[in-house]
């Protein structure tokens, strides 16, 4: 029937608004992670900041897409709404398909005479195996959504390209935030300097001391580790 028709061809359109609302969300997406991968890398997000940073960022990934299902995608128009929006989108179908909705509400009425009532279905019939819901399915087919995949294929090109470029930063700085307690070091803007002795040839007496001054630029590590070995067996080494 007509109105199965018109049915099919609201799920259609209503299915294609709700992929282009979620396909117009990515572009931000990837931006907002690019900025998570930055700031981490300046300013050393904690480890419970960035477990809340995931959390809260597929909170709003889920919640979006959610939210946005059921108030697009499962969003029913009526017959009326469906064939002014096939009739907007194709002049060559007149106001034909809003005729036949009229006239098939007019069959309800009891008062109709019988030889009125068979016209009415003649008419219905004939329009009715005029057009299939495929065509009007193709009258209503948002051209925007392709070109939106377009743009998005063009900005994960870049985003992969971004990742890659800096491939020694970003793959600890995914293992953090995927993993935020693992045993990954981040990427840090650290330079360590032994400042003192500044002799290579400085002696350690075994059973002394030996003050040992370390001084950085960037960020101020927590921890120091100073790996130390005896000429004649270098690969015994030992870490303080």
């Amino acid at each position: 029937s007509l109105n199965e028709k018109l049915s099919n061809v609201d799920k259609f359109h209503q299915k294609q608004k709700f992929l282009l609302r979620i396909h117009e969300k990515i572009p931000l997406l990837l931006g907002i992670f690019i900025v998570l991968l930055i700031g981490d890398c300046a300013i050393h997000f904690s480890n419970y900041l960035r477990l809340t940073i995931d959390l809260l960022l597929l909170g709003i990934i889920l919640f979006m897409v959610i939210y946005n299902y059921f108030i697009i995608a499962k969003k029913r128009n009526s017959p009326e709404n469906v064939a002014r929006l096939i009739e907007s989108q194709a002049p060559e179908f007149g106001s034909a398909i809003i005729n036949t909705i009229q006239l098939t509400e007019k069959l309800n009425d009891n008062n109709i005479s019988p030889l009125s009532r068979e016209l009415t279905i003649k008419a219905i019939d004939q329009y009715n195996n005029r057009y299939s819901a495929s065509e009007f399915i193709e009258k209503v087919n948002n051209p925007a959504l392709p070109i939106q995949k377009r743009k998005n294929l063009k900005y994960l090109i870049v985003f992969l390209v971004i990742l890659i470029g800096g491939f020694h930063i970003t793959k600890n700085e995914f293992f953090l935030f995927f993993y935020p307690f693992g045993n990954h070091p981040p990427f840090s803007l650290t330079t360590l300097n032994i400042s003192s002795p500044l002799s290579s040839d400085t002696l350690v007496v075994y059973g002394n001391s030996k003050p040992i001054i370390v001084t950085f630029l960037g960020h101020k590590p927590d921890e120091l580790y100073l790996s130390y070995y005896d000429p004649e067996t270098p690969l015994l080494v030992n870490t303080l």
